[in-house]
């Protein structure tokens, strides 16, 4: 309806700016839009109706979800989300953390850190134009903020780790630094662009792999299993001794 409005009154001035002398189509215009804009208001749509049954679906949700101390969170995979208590959510968090060897600091670092960013782009004279210093530093800068996806398809349901920088102190200069050394693009899209990308390179090409973290992406791959695995591999492909070293030391 309220679409239909706008379209007769964009019809209506058009009408009216060709037949301004007609005084009588004019007013029969003027007043149908106002016949319709109350039949709108003493009538409400459907489409009122339904999203106000949506809104009363989402608060009730809203409220069992207080009233249970529980939340709602994305999958890792898919668009699926799911329903955990919080607490569970946050001994998930802390899991993870603890397992990595994080540092935790006693008091909150960025402050100091804008300090020592505002520092670093003054004296960068040559990389950065004076005009341009304000381009790589955040305004009102915070900490990063931490959130998991749940692995609903392994066995603990542990997390993966998503953390947003955007806020960081050093994230725009992070940006700028990164273009300057490497300008070209390193990602792949997916698997099989990586696999022709590699099938292109000549068979004599220095080449090494490095894979860094791996086991908070593949949290369930055996690690004893696989090493053997990669040194029958290395057997097989009559690899240099130097290069299986290389690849044991990196798993």
């Amino acid at each position: 309806m309220h679409l239909l409005v706008e379209w007769i009154g964009v019809f209506g001035f058009g009408v009216l700016s060709a037949l301004s002398e007609n005084k009588n189509i004019r007013h029969q215009i003027a007043q149908n839009i106002k016949k319709l804009y109350k039949q709108q208001n003493q009538h409400p749509t459907h489409g009122n109706k339904q999203t106000s049954n949506e809104n009363r679906v989402i608060n009730q949700i809203n409220e069992k979800l207080t009233k249970n101390k529980a939340m709602i969170s994305k999958t890792d995979k898919g668009s699926s989300v799911i329903v955990s208590y919080q607490e569970e959510y946050k001994e998930k968090i802390n899991k993870f953390i603890a397992s990595n060897n994080f540092t935790i600091a006693n008091s909150d670092v960025t402050k100091k850190l804008q300090r020592d960013i505002r520092n670093t782009v003054n004296e960068c004279q040559q990389i950065i134009h004076k005009s341009d210093r304000w381009k790589y530093v955040n305004l009102n800068p915070t900490a990063p903020n931490i959130r998991g996806l749940v692995k609903v398809n392994k066995e603990g349901a542990p997390i993966r780790p998503i953390v947003n920088w955007k806020n960081a102190p050093a994230y725009k200069l992070a940006k700028l630094m990164a273009r300057k050394i490497n300008p070209t693009s390193i990602t792949v899209e997916n698997t099989v662009q990586l696999m022709n990308d590699l099938t292109d390179l000549p068979y004599d090409y220095n080449i090494q792999f490095a894979s860094l973290d791996i086991n908070n992406m593949y949290s369930n791959i055996p690690i004893k299993e696989m090493i053997t695995i990669l040194g029958k591999l290395g057997e097989i492909y009559n690899l240099e001794d130097k290069t299986k070293q290389n690849i044991l030391k990196i798993t």
